[in-house]
């Protein structure tokens, strides 16, 4: 085996671990681990950027607005838009139709 197939076999092993087997995705955990706690703080979900900077300023906007007891983390504010887009989609249906 020359060491382009070399490689190439490592590469692949690697994804293969990485991608592999739907049960440790479905789970979360590997076998024989006890359930890990989640943290919604860790959750991950991808923007493009220039929403992520909107998002992002319009975080700091409202948090100068806010008294220092009642200031919000970044997690909890994006939680709070989603919640608030959710329940208005019937107005959000209404202006994408337009």
């Amino acid at each position: 085996m020359n060491e382009e197939q070399q490689t190439k076999a490592q590469r692949q092993s690697l994804l293969s671990q990485r991608f592999g087997t739907r049960s440790t995705e479905a789970s979360g955990r590997k076998r024989g681990r006890p359930p890990a706690k989640v943290y919604r703080k860790n959750a991950s979900f991808y923007l493009q950027p220039k929403v992520l900077a909107e998002l992002t300023q319009a975080y700091h906007e409202l948090n100068t607005e806010l008294p220092e007891e009642q200031k919000l983390d970044k997690a909890t504010f994006r939680e709070i838009m989603l919640r608030y887009s959710i329940a208005n989609l019937p107005k959000v249906r209404e202006e994408l139709r337009r």
